[in-house]
């Protein structure tokens, strides 16, 4: 029983921690300028602008609730284990149990801590460009495009496509991307420069080994 006291103690502490890394309390105050805006009777008269806070403040909003609800679960999960007298092994295991989720549940979402680049938490924009090697860059490029929205989806993020260029026979030429959502930038960013695909090329008749 000591054993999860401790670990549960050391758990808030780190949250609480990464809450002031965060700066969650200034986070907070944001959504409360956009809920102000939202209520206002205008709100809509800009279409597009009130679809984009609107889209921001949930992405921010869902941010904020996860570590805010992760501090309140570990802090009843505590308040529980302190209070409980039943040492029975199912009692136990139990115990165990939500001790362990709340802090996988950290784990999995403290990489935010290594963002604390200026512009980290910032949304982001990125480009893809074929560039020389014909229609297999092309079509990789157009692999690499998938990639990316279907990451940005898992990560909860917001994407817009806002220039595609087509190539003549298949995949991009190139592709520009807004992302937008909490610490899109900040995870994007290592992305940038060269990526390589060597394979066996399908657009070759000889099927030679191809680099693009």
């Amino acid at each position: 029983m000591n054993d999860l006291i401790k670990r549960l103690e050391n758990l808030l502490s780190q949250i609480k921690d990464l809450q002031q890394h965060l700066n969650l309390p200034q986070k907070v105050q944001q959504l409360l300028v956009w809920e102000n805006q939202m209520q206002a009777q205008d709100f809509w008269a800009d279409n597009e602008t009130a679809q984009k806070i609107s889209q921001e403040y949930n992405q921010l909003k869902n941010f904020c609730d996860f570590w805010h609800n992760l501090e309140k679960n570990a802090s009843d999960a505590l308040a529980l284990i302190k209070q409980n007298t039943d040492e029975s092994a199912e009692t136990m295991s139990y115990l165990e149990k939500q001790v362990a989720e709340l802090e996988d549940q950290y784990n999995k979402n403290r990489f935010v801590l290594l963002m604390s680049k200026k512009y980290d938490d910032h949304n982001a924009i990125f480009s893809i460009h074929a560039g020389a090697g014909g229609v297999d860059a092309q079509d990789w490029a157009e692999m690499l495009l998938r990639q990316y929205l279907r990451y940005c989806e898992k990560k909860g993020f917001q994407t817009d496509v806002i220039e595609l260029n087509k190539g003549q026979d298949a995949g991009i030429k190139s592709a520009t991307v807004e992302v937008h959502g909490p610490y899109a930038y900040g995870l994007l960013r290592s992305e940038a420069g060269v990526h390589r695909l060597v394979r066996l090329s399908p657009y070759n008749p000889a099927h030679t080994r191809e680099t693009s």
